[in-house]
């Protein structure tokens, strides 16, 4: 491991996962890090490093925050810091982007495309630069059949939303910077709750599944603690993997991996290396909170199919505000994709960092989501 002073830029630090790198990265007394946040969220900043100061006193000594936007293409709002920074700036951090399943091409274009090639911009500049670490998402593969390896990513594959269409795009404009940039790619699964205190700051992903059920139970609770609460249906079943991944154990990736020589150049999928089958993740979550398992597996292919044809997406889009899930949620209960963890399992060598059990957290989760979403 590289040891003395470390120089870090973090883009979308104040998010879900960054915030979280942030306070692994102030374990390491000799890192300085800066945060580049939009001056309208300043105060957001401001209150996670207080709110850090808690357990690291030394948090506003090593945090400094800049004043940027990733829609400007200098970064920074101020030339002249910019330029300071790129002075000792040893490595950056990518992890902002405009995750939502159902937003507009526009502004994932500009939020995940622009935004990307504006901060390698800034890292060309960097004269000490030793890394970017850009965070992608394994939604790159699209609807990819088969295993899919790290170092995969022009495979025909299809999208079925423009957050997964835009990310691959930056990425592969990231894989070209790597022709004349140090660059490491990490690629997290669908990112849950952390696995020790439950917490998610929102819900997303297989929450959209969940959520409705809880609270459908804790309305017959209100009226019979005896009304049984039934899963209709495992969407999926058991051909369908389920490819989650606690937040904690994307951070402690991140965090170990970024610390490793030799990174450069490749690319980390970082998630369960044994998914469970949809059928698996669901009979899981109905057994921790006390629902009756689902009678079948549901194949969603003909339906994704469907989802295809000219307007009817739109049409089931127009029902989102009813079924409070956005529609492209479908289409990842049929994609058949595998995904193969192979340098992140070589990186991760020497270390106690490995995947958490479904099993082992899905209480957690329930448990949160019940005080915070339901």
């Amino acid at each position: 491991m590289p040891r003395g002073k470390r120089i870090v830029l973090i883009t979308g630090g104040t998010g879900f996962i960054g915030r979280r790198l942030v306070k692994k990265l102030l374990l390491q007394k000799q890192t300085h890090i800066y945060l580049v946040v939009r001056r309208a969220s300043f105060s957001k900043a401001e209150r996670m490093i207080e709110k850090l100061m808690l357990e690291f006193p030394s948090a506003p000594e090593q945090i400094h925050i800049v004043s940027g936007d990733l829609s400007k293409p200098t970064l920074l709002e101020s030339a002249v810091e910019s330029a300071q920074l790129q002075e000792k700036v040893q490595e950056v951090f990518h992890l902002a982007a405009h995750y939502e399943l159902g937003i507009s091409r526009e502004d994932a274009m500009k939020a995940n495309v622009e935004g990307t090639l504006h901060m390698l911009n800034f890292a060309r500049g960097c004269e000490k630069l030793n890394c970017v670490h850009y965070v992608s998402t394994l939604a790159v593969a699209g609807d990819y059949k088969g295993i899919w390896h790290e170092d995969m990513l022009l495979a025909g594959q299809q999208f079925d939303n423009h957050y997964a269409y835009t990310k691959f795009l930056a990425e592969v404009e990231v894989r070209e910077a790597a022709e004349e940039l140090p660059v490491a790619i990490y690629r997290p699964g669908v990112v849950v709750g952390d696995s020790i205190s439950g917490e998610m700051d929102k819900i997303d992903g297989p929450y959209y599944l969940l959520v409705p059920f809880m609270k459908l139970q804790a309305l017959t609770r209100s009226i019979s603690p005896l009304i049984p609460i039934f899963f209709p249906v495992a969407p999926g079943g058991d051909r369908i993997k389920c490819h989650i991944v606690p937040v904690d154990y994307v951070v402690n990736c991140l965090d170990y991996i970024s610390r490793k020589k030799g990174i450069e150049g490749k690319t980390f999928s970082l998630t369960d290396p044994n998914p469970l089958s949809m059928r698996e993740f669901i009979d899981i979550f109905c057994d921790k909170a006390g629902w009756v398992r689902p009678a079948i597996n549901l194949p969603t292919d003909p339906l994704v199919w469907v989802l295809r044809l000219p307007g009817i997406k739109q049409l089931a889009q127009s029902l989102e505000p009813i079924t409070n899930m956005p529609v492209e949620m479908i289409h990842y209960t049929a994609y058949g994709t595998k995904y193969d963890t192979t340098n992140t399992k070589e990186f991760l060598k020497g270390s106690d960092i490995s995947c958490p059990a479904v099993k082992s957290y899905a209480g957690k989760l329930l448990a949160y989501a019940r005080r915070y979403f339901v």
